[in-house]
């Protein structure tokens, strides 16, 4: 990194944000581990539906009967050990495969709670999905879902451990994506801003979060204006990653989940639904039909030919 360069970032950061905002920067995307273990969130308005571990594995497995389910990693924690599945289905005439990331933030609740509802929209929409290979990690971070944290077990951000692989987490995911080499990676977030967006990572099509926005919009989502960052969107419901974010992640060593499959150059897609709404359903039903919309664009053969 070059230090004036780095600098003159955090200036820019400092005069156009609060101490608040500077101090949360530090914590969300310059600190990997930032806490002591999974504390909940005191600080943002995040509407949580309390999750019971033990009963929404269960659920997990009862809804992936017909899929291949197994458990990718055990992760240890109150004497017990939690497992992270990769679930995955073979599509009966497609090449493509998609891999879905669902719960690397265990307070942004939508995606993980999204889970069971997908492999039950695979059956329903069987000529969506039979056209492609779908895989699914979940929950990537079990401990952070069973408290509502957005840290793992010991206070780390899996989604900023993904250039030392300290976690059990982000270790698991990385295997995945090695041994199934997907053409495009979908990993399921919330954020602060009203309304639901999507980012293309720099290297993705564009248009693949154009896809996923319009029809959100058709199924009456509300897609959002302003990033979950508080910067307009020139398209409401997209936001495509431009160099001084892509910089921005390079200058600070950020070891996201995004900037792992840009070095990899696999395309990556983020979800971003709103996590301060307080109807968890619709919150979850916006996830579902983003994993379905994104799985017909890839289905379709209009990227990746």
């Amino acid at each position: 990194m070059r230090f004036p360069t780095a600098m003159a970032l955090l200036l820019t950061i400092a005069l156009t944000a609060g101490c608040t905002q500077l101090r949360q920067f530090n914590r969300f995307y310059l600190t990997s581990c930032p806490e002591d273990g999974p504390n909940p969130e005191q600080e943002l308005d995040i509407f949580l539906q309390p999750v019971d571990l033990s009963d929404y594995l269960e659920r997990l497995r009862r809804a992936a009967r017909g899929f291949s389910l197994r458990a990718i990693a055990e992760v240890p924690y109150s004497d017990r050990s939690w497992p992270i599945y990769h679930a995955s289905q073979p599509g009966s005439n497609g090449n493509r495969r998609l891999l879905v990331v669902a719960g690397i933030h265990g307070n942004e609740v939508a995606g993980a709670l999204a889970a069971p509802n997908i492999f039950s929209d695979v059956r329903a929409h069987p000529e969506v999905y039979e056209r492609l290979d779908l895989h699914l990690i979940v929950p990537a971070n079990p401990v952070g879902l069973m408290h509502g944290a957005r840290y793992n077990a010991d206070g780390c951000d899996i989604n900023r451990d993904f250039a030392a692989f300290k976690t059990i987490e982000a270790r698991a995911i990385r295997d995945v994506i090695e041994e199934t080499s997907p053409d495009l990676i979908l990993s399921l977030h919330e954020g602060p801003q009203d309304g639901f967006f999507v980012i293309a990572t720099r290297g993705t099509p564009s248009f693949l979060a154009a896809a996923v926005a319009t029809a959100l919009q058709s199924s009456g989502v509300e897609l959002a204006t302003h990033s979950h960052l508080g910067s307009r969107l020139s398209v409401p419901g997209v936001m495509e990653e431009g160099w001084f974010i892509t910089g921005a992640k390079i200058l600070f060593r950020i070891g996201s989940l995004g900037a792992y499959a840009r070095r990899n150059s696999t395309p990556l897609l983020t979800t971003e639904g709103p996590w301060g709404a307080s109807d968890i359903d619709s919150r979850v039903q916006a996830q579902v039909l983003a994993v379905r919309a994104i799985a017909n664009e890839l289905a379709s053969g209009a990227f990746g030919e």
